[in-house]
C-alpha cells in the first residue's frame, strides 16, 4: 500500500511540473479519486511494479546470466546494468529543461509539429511537418520525418524516422 501511494505522489509530483508554468496543482483534484484498496487487489497493478507475479515467463525465455548484462535487479538497489548505465549517461541533458523556465528550442520546429519543453534535444536534429516530441524524449543526430513522433522516455539516435502521411495516419520508415 505505502508503495502505491508513493507512486501515485510521484505521478502528482509529475503532472504539477508539467503545469508549474500555469501555477497548477492538481493534488486537490485527484487526492481521493484512486481507490487504493481495491487497487492493490488485482494483478493488473503489478504491471507498473517490478513484482509482476508473472515475472517467471519472462525469466525462462532469456538465460538470465546473458540478460543480466544489460539489466538487472538486485533487492534494496536500484535496477543495473547497460540500459541504466545509458539512461544515467543522459541524464544531464534533461537538466537544464527542468532547471530553465522559459526555454527556446534548439532546432527549428514547424508551425504544425508539437516540441514538448521537456525533452532534450542536442545537435544536428531535423523534426519535419506533423511531428510529435514528448515530454523526456532525447534526439540526438536524428530526422524526424513528415508524421513520425517521438514518445515519452524514448531515445532517437544517430537516425532517421521517415514517415509518410497516408491518409489520417502516419506511416513510420525507420533508416539507421
Amino acid at each position: 500500500m505505502k508503495a502505491l501511494k508513493e507512486l501515485f505522489d510521484r505521478i502528482v509530483r509529475c503532472v504539477n511540473i508539467n503545469l508549474r508554468e500555469l501555477d497548477y496543482d492538481v493534488h486537490p483534484f485527484v487526492k481521493n479519486l484512486v481507490p487504493f484498496d481495491q487497487l492493490i487487489k488485482f494483478y493488473a497493478f503489478y504491471g507498473i511494479t517490478p513484482h509482476h507475479p508473472l515475472d517467471f515467463k519472462f525469466r525462462y525465455q532469456y538465460p538470465l546470466d546473458k540478460l543480466s548484462h544489460y539489466i538487472h535487479f538486485a533487492t534494496g538497489k536500484p535496477p543495473q546494468g547497460l540500459f541504466m548505465e545509458f539512461v544515467e549517461k543522459h541524464k544531464k541533458a534533461f537538466q537544464r529543461v527542468f532547471e530553465t523556465v522559459n526555454i527556446d528550442p534548439s532546432v527549428t520546429v514547424p508551425r504544425n509539429a508539437s516540441l514538448d519543453r521537456y525533452a532534450a534535444i542536442k545537435p544536428k536534429t531535423h523534426i519535419s511537418d506533423n511531428v510529435l516530441v514528448a515530454q523526456r524524449a532525447f534526439l540526438q543526430n536524428a530526422w524526424l520525418g513528415v508524421g513520425a513522433n517521438a514518445q515519452e522516455n524514448c531515445y532517437i539516435i544517430n537516425s532517421r524516422l521517415e514517415g509518410e502521411l497516408k491518409g489520417l495516419f502516419p506511416t513510420i520508415i525507420i533508416r539507421p
